[in-house]
């Protein structure tokens, strides 16, 4: 914080490299926080599927298809669902 500290308050006065390269450090570069962005809206979506296929509804839509009376079968449909439409949200993202 002393780096801080040491900026002048002179407003009229241009910034200097010196003084960019602090703000950027301690305040993060424009494209960064785009793609911070990006990754937290891609971890909302994995999140909200994974609680939306988690529920019980889920499990009796499953029910519907043949087969589908063991759990491990289940769990394999529902690994397949959940790869598949993460990968179709993420990419819609971009």
């Amino acid at each position: 914080m002393d780096e801080l500290d040491n900026l002048p308050v002179d407003k009229s006065k241009q910034m200097s490299p010196a003084e960019t390269d602090i703000l950027k450090r301690y305040f993060g570069d424009n494209k960064t926080n785009k793609k911070l962005l990006g990754e937290l809206k891609e971890v909302i979506i994995a999140t909200v599927l994974f609680m939306v296929m988690t529920t019980s509804f889920f499990d009796k839509c499953l029910e519907y298809l043949p087969y589908t009376g063991s759990p491990l079968i289940k769990m394999g449909l529902k690994a397949l669902t959940y790869a598949t439409l993460l990968y179709v949200a993420i990419i819609m993202l971009q």
